[in-house]
Parts: structure tokens; C-alpha cells; sequence
């Protein structure tokens, strides 16, 4: 249990140095990010009914990670 929340904690830090390394990238991106969460998030709803946490737990990481791209897309201080 607490090797899947530190897993899941890991996401925010990774999510925010992903898009700090692709801030030119980001704006470009919104439309791949939406696929990618919207993906994750049925994987991890898939993943969770057959009680296969380690794929749940990838899935939900690269839907946070994403989210936050996601959001510091629209940050005009971040992305110029």
C-alpha cells in the first residue's frame, strides 16, 4: 500500500519536469494529452476490475503526469 502511494506521489514531481524540459511542446500537444488521460483513465478502470494493480498504477501515473502537461499547457508564464 504505501509503495503505491509513493508511486503515485512520484507522478506530480515527474509530471511538472516533463513539462518543464517540453514547454515548447506543450501548446502543440493538448490535443494528445486528452487522448492519452482519457486512455489511461479507462485502462485503469479496466485494469481495476480485473484486480491487476501494477497496470492500474502505470495508468494512472501517465494520467497524472499528463493532467499536469496538461494544465501547465494553458499557463501562459510556463509555456512562453
Amino acid at each position: 500500500m504505501i509503495a503505491e502511494l509513493i508511486t503515485l506521489i512520484a507522478a506530480f514531481p515527474t509530471g511538472f519536469l516533463i513539462a518543464w524540459f517540453s514547454r515548447d511542446e506543450l501548446v502543440d500537444g493538448r490535443g494528445w494529452f486528452w487522448t492519452l488521460i482519457a486512455t489511461s483513465f479507462i485502462i485503469a478502470v479496466v485494469f481495476y476490475i480485473l484486480d491487476k494493480k501494477y497496470i492500474l498504477l502505470a495508468a494512472a501515473f501517465i494520467a497524472v503526469v499528463c493532467g499536469i502537461s496538461l494544465i501547465k499547457s494553458y499557463d501562459k508564464n510556463w509555456t512562453a
